[in-house]
Order: structure tokens, then C-alpha cells, then sequence
């Protein structure tokens, strides 16, 4: 639990070199007591530490590893389905995202729904990926149930948070987006559930029209994914921030947007990350009008 931990809080500070190392002992640990638990989790930190680089292939079979230890448990089949829609293999990702929402709607009926909230979280971004958040009422429930558990600790609610934010932002509600930002300052300078907690802050403050404070979030997004090296995260930043150029369009937005733009497009055409390269593409045919 100790290796597990720290892993996970190396990964959250953007040191991912430091991470390996624990995750690693963590999973020989966890063959050799052979508990089931800590094993599927273990497994599926690797994955994230080759997720978050853009190894997709690797990532895939530590998630893949994770699910036969643990069949059916949503999060791991969340965690499955992440890489497929990246690089815009949805056939293969549907699957694995429609068994996480089975597996979580059971437990909208019961008194523990926030246990399921990592994979409500990475669904609401599968959503954003795909521009269609499919079983909103589910994720949106077990997130709240989270966030206003009186066992949640600042770690859950930080990820919970994340998840509500990308709910918000996706379905353009200001006035949540704005109730967002302030439980959400907790989330700079961080990185959880496959997001950059000041992208977060970023694309919040763009849904509330304040886009000179969501510059200020994507510059520290766009840091500290550089300084980690989470090429993926990088990518997508850049394209966001594009956006909210796009729209600001103040003197040198659009310089700034269409060099944003450039290098969104390099990493996700290196990485194979189909549906963000169209999205760049599509973007760059606006900036160019």
C-alpha cells in the first residue's frame, strides 16, 4: 500500500521516472502476497505511467492485466476503454466504456455510489475525446455522491471534482462551471485521472467567459505536462488554449493559437491520436479562414 501510494502521489506531482520505480516493487509485492486487490491496482498505475507518455500499446496491457485480475469492476474497464479512444479506436473502446456504465448503474440504488467515482470520472473525459457524453445522469450522480460524502478525502474530491468540471464544461453550464472553479483550486499544479488539474481550471474559466484567467491556468498546464513529459496531456492542452484564443482574439491571440495549434497537431500525429488530430485540423481550417 505504501509503494502503491507513493506512486500514485509521484505521478499526481509530475514526476513519473520516481513513480516507475515504486509501482513496480509494488506489483512484485502484490504476486508475491498474492492479494487481488492491491495487484489489479498496481497493474493499472503502470498502465497510467505509460498512458500519460502515449505508449498506448503498454498501457493497454497493464489495464488489460488489471481487468483479468478484477473482472467487470468498472474503473479498470474505464481505465481499458481510455487508450482505444485516444487514438480513435471507438469500436474497440464502446465495448469496455458501455460494461463501466452497467457496472456503475447499479449502484446509483445503493448508500455507497462515490465508490465508482474513478470511472464516472474517466467516462466524462471518453465524452469530451468523443463530443458526446453518454450516461451524463450516471456519472453526474456518482461524482455528487462522492463530493458530498462526509468519508471523501481531499484526494477523492479532487478527482470527483475534475469529473463534475468536465460535465459542466461540456454541457456549457456557467453557473456550475462558476461553483466549479472555487471547489476546484485545489487542482492546480496537479494531475489526476488522466487530466491536468489546470486544464481543468483552464477550460472552466473559458465556460464562465473568463479568458484571462484561463490563460494563466493553461500556461501552468502547459508546463508542468512539458516538464512530466505527458505528451498526450500536452496535446490537448494546447489545443483547448487554442480555442479560447480563438475566441479572446486580442492582440497576438491568433499567432499564439495557430503555434498552439502546430504543436498539438506534431504530437498527436506522432502519437496516433486520431480524433485530436481532426480536431486540430478542423481548427487550423477556421484559423486560416
Amino acid at each position: 500500500s505504501a509503494r502503491d501510494r507513493a506512486a500514485q502521489a509521484l505521478i499526481n506531482m509530475g514526476e513519473p521516472h520516481e513513480a516507475f520505480e515504486h509501482a513496480q516493487i509494488a506489483v512484485s509485492l502484490a504476486q508475491r502476497t498474492r492479494n487481488r486487490w492491491q495487484l489489479a491496482g498496481c497493474c493499472a498505475i503502470l498502465g497510467f505511467l505509460h498512458y500519460y507518455v502515449g505508449n498506448w500499446d503498454t498501457a493497454r496491457r497493464y489495464f488489460g492485466e488489471s481487468l483479468e485480475v478484477l473482472p467487470g469492476d468498472p474503473d479498470f474497464l474505464a481505465f481499458r476503454a481510455m487508450p482505444e479512444y485516444q487514438t480513435g479506436e471507438f469500436a474497440q473502446g464502446v465495448p469496455f466504456a458501455e460494461q463501466s456504465i452497467d457496472a456503475i448503474r447499479p449502484s446509483m440504488f445503493t448508500h455507497t455510489p462515490g465508490f465508482k467515482y474513478h470511472a464516472a470520472v474517466n467516462l466524462a473525459i471518453v465524452g469530451r475525446i468523443t463530443g458526446e457524453l453518454v450516461g451524463s445522469d450516471v456519472l453526474e450522480a456518482t461524482i455528487n455522491a462522492t463530493l458530498s460524502s462526509s468519508t471523501a478525502t481531499p484526494e477523492m474530491r479532487l478527482i470527483a471534482g475534475s469529473g463534475l468540471a468536465l460535465i459542466s464544461e461540456q454541457q456549457s453550464r456557467g453557473t456550475s462551471a462558476q461553483a466549479q472553479y472555487a471547489a476546484m483550486q485545489i487542482a492546480q499544479h496537479t494531475f489526476a485521472a488522466f487530466i491536468s488539474g489546470d486544464r481543468v481550471l483552464g477550460l472552466l474559466a473559458h465556460t464562465m467567459g473568463s479568458l484571462d484567467q484561463a490563460t494563466g491556468h493553461f500556461e501552468d498546464a502547459l508546463a508542468f505536462c512539458r516538464k512530466a513529459g505527458y505528451r498526450p496531456e500536452l496535446a490537448w492542452t494546447c489545443c483547448d488554449y487554442a480555442d479560447m484564443l480563438r475566441e479572446r482574439d486580442a492582440d497576438g491571440d491568433r499567432a499564439k493559437a495557430t503555434s498552439l495549434l502546430d504543436e498539438s497537431l506534431a504530437i498527436s500525429s506522432e502519437l496516433g491520436m486520431r480524433p485530436l488530430m481532426e480536431r486540430v485540423l478542423s481548427r487550423r481550417e477556421i484559423l486560416g479562414a
